[in-house]
């Protein structure tokens, strides 16, 4: 098996936007009971009472979606903007919370309410940004990012963010022969990630994407460089061990591509991706191990029974086991 002509889509289906992986980073605060969200403080209100009370539920509701309490988060930004449909504030929670329900279209039209009402705001821009890219809308996603970074310049994870956009938009249209665009775009997602690097010179998210680009450009070597980095400076980036095994794979060092891909499951034991990745891997050995990579990629498709390339790669397994069997001197269940 060539590991240089598998598939490693599952490489990209894992990832996350900057602004959405961990989301909580955008907040921090102390526990608020829901009951509380509920207790109106008087009937006669000026304007300005009503815009404070307005703001207060806002930023509740950030509190809520701190403590991952997105249903509660979300009834406090839309009682805000009950009170206050002006508070751009209150149309960002609101947006955030629909997001960490999985509302993606809901959440980017929240967004772009929010930006009517000022359409020169980075945090919007950039959250909004987030949202595209997991919608797998990289052009969208890279323009929300270069409009953030027009008003933000520094901000490392709009640096980042641009970088993933556009690595996956070159991605996708590499598939479509489209050469000319795909290097434009590479060179300016390696722009990104590097001056991502410029502000934050030990920023594992920005190493990670540029060794991902390198991988994707066939440059082993330098992703190598790149993935090892980002590790060393951060060990729990499971995507960054998922890439660093199939550059190791790929590279012929079988055993340590193992050691990366098991790192990854640990960090993520849920993600079905990394147990197809285990498969491929252990597919790539001189002498492939066929028994553990079926159990790898069966575990993939207990996790998402949907998983085409898991049930495509078993299958393959199934069938290179059954041709290696005279070879091995039994016969293949």
């Amino acid at each position: 098996m060539n590991p240089q002509a598998c598939e490693h889509a599952n490489l990209d289906a894992v990832e996350r936007s900057p602004e959405v992986l961990g989301g909580a980073w955008r907040f921090r605060a102390t526990r608020v009971p829901v009951a509380a969200l509920f207790e109106h403080e008087g009937a006669h209100q000026t304007p300005k009472d009503v815009s404070r009370e307005a703001a207060r539920w806002a930023e509740r509701a950030d509190q809520l979606y701190d403590e991952d309490r997105y249903e509660d988060a979300l009834a406090a930004a839309t009682m805000a903007l009950d009170l206050d449909p002006e508070s751009v504030a209150a149309w960002n929670a609101k947006a955030n919370a629909l997001d960490a329900l999985g509302r993606f279209q809901e959440a980017v039209e929240t967004y772009e309410a929010g930006l009517a009402r000022d359409e020169h705001n980075p945090t919007l821009l950039r959250n909004e940004a987030g949202t595209l890219y997991t919608l797998g809308r990289w052009t969208g996603a890279a323009g929300a990012y270069r409009s953030s970074l027009r008003l933000e310049p520094e901000n490392i994870r709009a640096w980042v963010g641009l970088g993933h956009a556009l690595r996956r938009r070159a991605a996708e249209l590499e598939s479509l022969g489209a050469m000319d665009e795909v290097l434009a775009l590479r060179s300016e997602a390696l722009d990104a990630y590097r001056q991502a690097r410029r502000f934050a010179p030990d920023s594992a998210d920005a190493w990670y994407g540029e060794g991902r680009l390198l991988y994707d450009e066939g440059k082993l070597e330098a992703a190598l460089d790149a993935l090892e980095r980002s590790v060393r400076l951060d060990r729990t980036i499971p995507d960054a061990w998922n890439a660093l095994a199939y550059v190791r794979l790929d590279l012929r060092q079988p055993e340590a591509a193992l050691d990366a891909i098991k790192e990854a499951i640990r960090l993520d034991p849920e993600e079905p991706n990394y147990y197809d990745s285990l498969g491929q891997v252990l597919m790539g050995f001189p002498k492939p191990r066929y028994d553990e990579a079926i159990k790898a990629f069966d575990r993939a498709l207990t996790v998402d029974p949907d998983f085409t390339y898991a049930q495509r790669h078993l299958e393959e397994a199934k069938e290179r086991r059954a041709q290696a069997a005279p070879e091995r001197g039994g016969t293949a269940a």
